[in-house]
């Protein structure tokens, strides 16, 4: 309520002008008894439209005085302007009551005599006065207050639904919205006539613009890509991103799969130029996964699961380009799923397998040690390497799963090496990021230890040192859980040491007790005098260090008499041995050649850093 339509119970009747409309009306005095008490406007009209009689309030509320409204259509003076009907409309207003209803509603925006707007709700009743024969008799009550909060609540929910779908960086859509769309979309389809299109976008080693020019930097790169987006697509279009770097383009009315290739080929090109910063040029390349579907049984699950399966094609084929999700992807993708759920057999009825490789001390050649190595043995495809299934494993949420099964294996070698005579070898297995991620990772292997009655340090623990450690401080769980390692007696190696870009960085902050040297370098020690040199720098700073340098994918014994020469000393590859199951480690231990023969000694290696 305004200030004009609030009630004052002892207002005055203005007698002269309801005398003049009530007079030979029965029961007068109660009306204007009731008119006066009454806290909202009061109006009694012909069924032409003409003012009989109004209370005070209505008077207030109008702000125009009563003597100015009586004898008047409230069309002449209530009305916006812009709504105000013509003399001529007014003079021809009649209300009707046709089905004799006893009561009408509505809702107005009427204008004050200073022309103010405001909101008013009138109630008309139609009776029958003895003088004046058959009247409407309105009730109106100013609303304004009531309608100013509910536009009000009808913005900030437009605002907070439009919050709700919205990515905040980028302005795009968010991944719900975008989802939600698409369920209507593929719901809407037209089988055989249109169909959805989705675009998944990919930023190409986005991760280290961030690391080497900060988030600021990232952040310019996001809103680039988001402005190319708004650029290439039509209205129809809905861009979205549903992640980190990650962005999908929603074509509701797409023609084809070659239509929504041209359009991520469109993307690409655009996104070509880069984006200034600080006065200089910073690029991004994408990577996109182009899928269409046109039957209405798909959901938008199984659509940007196409999307997905493309985009990882167009990673896997050079980045920087559209792959599509056609026929013969569609037949990967089975073939995929159908591995995925064998997979899943696999590991639930343990017919996951695991071999042993052992290293070599190339001072003395005694046996430092054996890696457990994981081994699938498909029944149908026959053994599946382990490039090729494990990162199925770990998009399945498998790898933790495995990484245990792998612990159990490695610490029931480790038992019977021990009944056998052989307790200074110690057993190494790799921990994945899920694995040490794990919050029961520490727990079980401090129980499986002790189930066995084995020490904390007949354990090393291999971290792959690209893939793990990207945030290296302290409040990081997984270099928590290396600490912890540590702090047990629990030996910990960077694997793949070398390919890295962060390497030195992990040795100075992480409590690690080695490195493994990554093949890739190994291979090339005897024709690539870069790999060698920085082989031998690696031994050196380990020497200076005190840690130990694993050198693996030795295969040559030319190639471990380079590696002596530079001053290496613990060794693993084909030249020692292949992995093995585990039935047959003690008959090799017992069995095997001593190949330390046939290397010369050298005075570096005599400095060699200690074994693990």
């Amino acid at each position: 309520m305004t200030k004009h339509s609030n009630a004052v119970a002892d207002r005055r009747f203005n007698s002269d002008i309801t005398s003049a409309a009530f007079s030979g009306i029965p029961d007068a005095a109660f009306y204007r008894a009731v008119g006066t008490a009454a806290d909202v406007g009061l109006v009694v009209q012909s069924m032409d439209g003409i003012v009989l009689w109004a209370n005070e309030i209505y008077a207030e509320m109008m702000m125009i005085p009563l003597d100015q409204i009586i004898g008047q259509n409230p069309l002449s003076y209530a009305l916006p302007i812009k709504d105000t009907p013509s003399a001529a409309d007014i003079a021809a207003f009649r209300y009707r009551n046709e089905q004799n209803e006893k009561s009408q509603i509505a809702i107005f925006e009427n204008r004050r005599g200073n022309g103010e707007s405001f909101w008013v709700e009138l109630h008309v009743a139609f009776d029958t006065i003895r003088e004046f024969g058959e009247v409407a008799i309105v009730v109106a009550r100013d609303i304004s207050d009531h309608i100013t909060r509910q536009i009000e609540l009808t913005a900030t929910s437009k605002k907070l639904s439009q919050i709700a779908a919205t990515d905040s960086l980028t302005g795009l859509s968010n991944r719900l919205n975008v989802m939600r769309r698409m369920s209507q979309a593929l719901s809407d389809a037209d089988d055989g006539q249109t169909g959805v299109g989705l675009l998944e976008i990919d930023l190409d080693h986005f991760k280290t613009i961030n690391d080497s020019f900060g988030h600021s930097a990232g952040d310019k790169i996001l809103n680039g890509i988001a402005d190319t987006l708004r650029q290439v697509i039509t209205d129809d279009d809905i861009a979205a991103r549903i992640g980190g770097d990650e962005f999908l383009v929603l074509c509701p009315n797409a023609q084809s799969l070659d239509a929504i290739e041209l359009i991520g080929q469109k993307i690409i090109k655009a996104n070509d130029d880069g984006r200034h910063l600080n006065g200089g040029s910073l690029h991004c390349g994408l990577s996109i996964g182009a899928a269409f579907a046109s039957e209405k049984n798909l959901s938008p699950e199984d659509l940007l699961r196409r999307a997905d399966f493309a985009l990882y094609e167009a990673k896997n084929g050079g980045r920087g380009r559209v792959a599509t999700y056609d026929k013969s992807l569609h037949a990967k993708q089975v073939e995929q799923a159908r591995l995925g759920d064998e997979l899943c057999a696999a590991v639930d009825n343990d017919m996951i397998s695991f071999q042993f490789q052992p290293t070599m001390d190339l001072k003395s050649g005694v046996i430092c040690g054996f890696e457990t190595l994981v081994r699938w043995q498909n029944p149908r495809l026959g053994l599946i390497s382990p490039a090729d299934f494990l990162p199925l494993a770990k998009n399945l949420g498998l790898m933790a799963d495995i990484d245990f099964a792998a612990l159990r294996a490695a610490l029931d070698l480790k038992v019977k090496l021990n009944e056998n005579g052989h307790p200074n070898i110690k057993i190494g297995l790799n921990g994945s990021a899920e694995l040490l991620g794990h919050p029961a990772f520490f727990q079980t292997m401090m129980t499986e230890l002790a189930d066995r009655n084995l020490d904390p340090k007949d354990v090393l623990i291999e971290v792959l040192e690209t893939v793990v450690f990207d945030d290296i401080s302290k409040s990081n769980p997984l270099v928590q859980t290396v600490q912890k390692l540590h702090d047990a007696g629990i030996a910990t190696l960077l694997d793949d040491f070398g390919t890295g870009h962060a390497g030195l960085t992990h040795l100075a902050t992480l409590a690690v007790d080695g490195v493994k040297i990554d093949r890739t370098l190994t291979k090339n020690v005897l024709t690539d005098p870069t790999s060698a040199k920085i082989i031998s720098v690696m031994y050196e700073l380990c020497r200076d260090l005190g840690l130990v340098a694993v050198t693996e994918g030795i295969e040559t014994t030319e190639q471990a008499q380079a590696i002596v020469d530079m001053g290496g000393s613990v060794m693993q590859g084909y030249w020692l041995a292949k992995a093995m199951p585990a039935t047959d480690v003690l008959d090799w231990l017992a069995n095997r050649s001593n190949i330390v023969s046939q290397i010369a000694r050298s005075p570096i290696a005599a400095a060699a850093p200690p074994r693990y």
